[in-house]
């Protein structure tokens, strides 16, 4: 219980009197902007805002009128039944909102309505409210930017589909002979990314295959793997070998991009059929993995070099390796998002786990549509990706 000073004298009990008036006041100025009592006719018997002009210069409801002549027309039908249900006792407390015409349009209040009973009768009724004019233009114009925004979104995604359906274009269609089957799967991050996979079968014997992965994801990315697609085509087309490719794409990525830190990884592979070798060549990409016939080795085509774009030689030892291949090996080229895929309980799957997923290819599924079958195996178990995706298969036959 809170203590009470009882007063010494006269004076010290008004103002006591008086500090309760002020706190009083100050307690029905926190809770109602307006406060209407209405006789049951709808005559307005006290307004707390009499003679009062809110802004934009509407006029409260004065004592000795009828309060459903101050609201604006297409409200008082509502306002009409709300003291009817009051009136009936049909309920005790009716949510009210109408609206007062002023000079910049109008102004919204908002509140209650219930009944004053005397000996269980109705013999007022009390509405309680705020002026909330400026929370409701605040709410229509976050509502208008809201659909702006939604209509430029619209817009931005009609983009990205065409976008999309570019960048899905420049991927290559699955590369089969009798002597080789070349299957790649991408699944961008945001439609569009910085995947990209390149292979040249002018020579059906000796193909190459050629992974890039752009630094970053969406857009911007995607802007870069067009701009690299476009000069690896040029190169490869003129007959350029793995090593010439690798050197000329970094001088242009170093050249194009390199004051916009961005970066490109990637592993090459060319394919000497006839002889039973392969060269590769990896520059900051993640290691490629032959898997073997019998199933019993996994041996990693490591990257040796720097990254695409980050100095102006990458080279950092022999610029391309020798590999022997034989009937039935499987060469698996992927992008880093693979490997950071993660398991419910947080895991990374990681090289290692990869390599347990992409093992015991059957003969019988050396078929376009591999590659896809098992990235889709591995993220029915992994949390959604947080980076493009991209996984190809080198099978020889």
């Amino acid at each position: 219980m809170s203590r009470f000073d009882w007063p010494k004298d006269n004076a010290e009990l008004i103002a006591q009197l008086a500090r309760q008036r002020d706190r009083y006041e100050q307690l029905v100025a926190n809770m109602s902007d307006f406060l209407m009592l209405l006789a049951p006719d709808g005559t307005v018997a006290f307004c707390n805002r009499q003679g009062e002009l809110p802004p934009g210069g509407a006029i409260f409801p004065a004592p000795g009128s009828n309060a459903l002549d101050c609201l604006a027309e297409r409200d008082r039908p509502i306002m009409a039944a709300a003291v009817e249900d009051v009136l009936a006792r049909r309920v005790a407390v009716r949510d009210v909102l109408f609206r007062i015409g002023d000079a910049a349009g109008e102004r919204i209040i908002e509140g209650t309505l219930s009944p004053i009973l005397t000996g269980g009768e109705v013999v007022q009724l009390q509405f309680l409210g705020r002026d909330v004019t400026e929370r409701h233009r605040a709410a229509e114009a976050l509502q208008q930017a809201h659909d702006a925004l939604q209509h430029r979104q619209a817009d931005l995604q009609r983009d990205l589909d065409v976008a999309g359906k570019i960048h899905a274009s420049l991927l290559p269609a699955p590369y089969q002979t009798d002597r080789i089957l070349i299957d790649p799967h991408h699944v961008p991050l945001l439609g569009v990314g910085g995947d990209y996979i390149y292979i040249r079968h002018d020579d059906p014997l000796r193909p190459t295959l050629v992974v890039f992965d752009v630094s970053g994801h969406g857009v911007a990315s995607a802007l870069v793997a067009n701009r690299v697609h476009s000069a690896v085509y040029a190169i490869m087309h003129e007959g350029a070998p793995l090593e010439n490719m690798t050197r000329r794409v970094n001088r242009f990525i170093y050249d194009s991009f390199s004051d916009l830190g961005m970066f490109v990884t990637l592993f090459g592979i060319a394919f000497d059929l006839p002889a039973g070798r392969a060269h590769y060549c990896g520059a900051g990409h993640p290691p490629a993995l032959l898997l073997r016939r019998d199933g019993a080795e996994v041996v990693r085509l490591p990257s040796e070099h720097l990254p695409i774009g980050v100095a102006a030689d990458i080279f950092m030892g022999e610029p391309v390796r020798d590999v022997t291949i034989a009937p039935g090996d499987r060469i698996w080229i992927y992008t880093d998002g693979l490997m950071e895929l993660r398991a419910p309980d947080g895991g990374m799957l990681g090289i290692e786990g990869l390599a347990r997923r992409l093992a015991g290819t059957a003969p019988a599924d050396l078929v376009p549509g591999l590659a896809a079958h098992r990235l889709n195996a591995i993220l029915a178990d992994h949390r959604a990706p947080e980076d493009d995706l991209t996984l190809v298969v080198a099978a020889v036959k």
